[in-house]
């Protein structure tokens, strides 16, 4: 029984970090992620992103061939 004799007392001593890390671990966490998730957004495009270019580059030259035929209608 003597590995059982100090439980309560490191059990009562323990409680507040115990508390303290049941807060700080979940918000560190969250922290994490939410800066990862950032850094994705700014340096890699999004999938609409991408198709807006794409978009974007097909009607410039729609345009330029109209332009170049002569033609009067709209893009």
């Amino acid at each position: 029984m003597f590995p059982f004799v100090m439980v309560t007392y490191h059990t009562f001593q323990t409680r507040s970090m115990t508390i303290v890390y049941l807060f700080f671990v979940p918000v560190a966490a969250m922290s994490i992620d939410v800066i990862g998730k950032l850094f994705g957004n700014m340096f890699f495009p999004s999938q609409t992103q991408i198709h807006r270019e794409i978009e974007r580059k097909q009607l410039d030259e729609k345009a330029k061939n109209l332009a170049m035929r002569g033609g009067s209608e709209t893009v």
